[in-house]
């Protein structure tokens, strides 16, 4: 029984560990990543530290590289961030976190309210994350 659990943990962890590796190689510093917002090209360089610094002609083009550099750095927070507002950590940690899911699933927000509390938001704070990339 205890074989099938470890070999079970490795399946799991071994696609992270590439998912990993690939986005660590990625980020090396000195690299220079370009991205287009709509019809505006946004430069990422990042410096012997790892840092990104983003340049951009526009407020939305900023956002997007800022977004665009996040993911690269945190993609894998980002997905547990977005599974834990979800109610779905138990896909990925396992049925221990059932009881989590369930809760969350009650007594968070829905994406209806979400999106009614971002239409309250003014117009320049709307642009803001719409260009920020999303799933």
């Amino acid at each position: 029984m205890m074989r099938s659990k470890a070999s079970s943990n490795w399946a799991l962890c071994l696609p992270i560990f590439l998912l990993i590796l690939l986005l660590t190689t990625s980020l090396l510093p000195g690299a220079v990543y370009s991205a287009e917002e709509k019809s505006e090209m946004v430069l990422i360089i990042r410096d012997q530290y790892g840092v990104p610094h983003i340049h951009a002609n526009s407020v939305e083009g900023l956002f997007y590289g800022f977004g665009y550099s996040t993911a690269q750095d945190r993609l894998f927070q980002l997905e547990m961030n977005m599974r834990t507002v979800q109610g779905r950590v138990s896909e990925i940690l396992g049925p221990a976190y059932l009881a989590y899911d369930n809760a969350t699933r009650r007594d968070t927000y829905t994406r209806e309210e979400l999106t009614r509390m971002v239409t309250l938001l003014d117009k320049e704070h709307q642009a803001m994350l719409e260009h920020m990339p999303s799933e």
